[in-house]
């Protein structure tokens, strides 16, 4: 006999209170109302059948396949933008959580991975070629990182209930931008300067501290 039957049973045949009845059988007060409710109604007391995945606007094979090609065109997008996009193009108004659990039956998971937007996969693809002759040993390769001296640890230990006091300056000043050479046999001589690093700044390293002597600057460098 299913779990309905036998609380409902046991109300009206046994007679068992209704408080004894949720504990015995570990049901809500909610649920054993609504059964009692439909055992005074003549109606059935058995589950309604469930029909597994997406149901309603995004029941058929289409229609999820047209949702997918939402998602990929627009993967930025919220769920209610593609709540009102989707009634816009198929007529259809649907809640978020339809649209989720579509979403989630196409196993669509929300995440996003960043890449530099300037980034061009071809021009590099291009110089890799274009550069593929050339021998390890002869390069070398500058870059610079700022970054500000007066920084002091955001947390530390004390006892629970008593703050962990610090000291942090007030005015932090500039940044400190370091500038360094990498070559196959290590790290050259390395710069330091207060602020951040322009052209000029960058030719004086190579033309005084990382390669000292006649230096080929890039077009329109001098200018």
């Amino acid at each position: 006999m299913d779990l309905r039957e036998r609380a409902v049973a046991a109300v009206v045949e046994n007679g068992l209170p209704h408080a004894e009845v949720v504990r015995l059988f570990s049901v809500s007060w909610a649920s054993l109302k609504r059964w009692l409710l439909k055992r005074r109604a003549g109606q059935s007391l058995a589950p309604k059948p469930s029909r597994p995945g997406p149901r309603g606007a995004f029941g058929t094979p289409e229609a999820r396949a047209a949702l997918a090609a939402q998602l990929q065109a627009d993967p930025d997008g919220r769920l209610i933008d593609h709540c009102q996009r989707w009634q816009v193009q198929s007529g259809q108004a649907v809640s978020v959580a339809t649209l989720h659990r579509a979403r989630r039956a196409l196993d669509w998971t929300h995440k996003k991975k960043l890449t530099a937007s300037e980034r061009d996969e071809a021009e590099r693809a291009a110089w890799r070629q274009a550069h593929a002759g050339l021998k390890p040993a002869d390069l070398v390769f500058v870059d610079e990182s700022g970054s500000n001296l007066a920084l002091a640890p955001r947390y530390g230990w004390a006892p629970k209930g008593q703050r962990a006091w610090g000291k942090a300056p007030t005015n932090r000043g500039k940044n400190t931008t370091v500038l360094a050479a990498l070559t196959p046999e290590g790290l050259l001589t390395s710069m330091t300067v207060e602020g951040a690093a322009d052209t000029e700044t960058f030719l004086i390293y190579l033309d005084g501290v990382a390669l000292p002597g006649p230096t080929a600057r890039p077009d329109g460098a001098d200018g």
